[in-house]
């Protein structure tokens, strides 16, 4: 979901030409080749999201590909840090830390295991802190 919210509000900003690749993957191989959760689409249809991926792992290319890697909880962000290279120049930080409104968790709680609600609270979430981030990019 985070993928997909991040490109559209992108798109929707105006800014999606600021980004060359915009991917998502996993810190372990749990769901490698696995399609978004029908909840996943659920949400992202209802919000006019286009939503299209397939499950992948992080790999070491990815610090030298992307100029930034975000996590959606700390346990994903130390597994991100322990993998960093030393020489890679990506930006690694939670994916809430870009936030202006403090109603919305720093985390971004994995709804699996939850009902429909917790999506579409993600969804909020990555909305949110997606548009904050491209707002602070802007001010760079």
């Amino acid at each position: 979901m985070a993928e997909a919210v991040f490109r559209e509000t992108a798109k929707r900003n105006g800014k999606a030409d600021q980004f060359n690749i915009i991917d998502s993957c996993g810190t372990s191989g749990f769901h490698i080749g696995d399609h978004p959760d029908t909840r996943t689409l659920e949400v992202c249809n209802r919000n006019n999201v286009p939503i299209k991926h397939e499950g992948r792992a992080l790999s070491e290319s990815d610090f030298y590909t992307f100029d930034y890697i975000f996590a959606m909880d700390n346990s994903n962000l130390a597994n991100i840090n322990r993998l960093k290279p030393k020489d890679s120049k990506a930006v690694v930080s939670l994916i809430g830390a870009h936030r202006e409104d403090m109603s919305f968790p720093e985390i971004v709680d994995d709804p699996y295991y939850g009902g429909k609600s917790g999506f579409q609270r993600a969804y909020e979430q990555l909305t949110h802190f997606s548009e904050v981030f491209l707002k602070r990019l802007d001010e760079k």
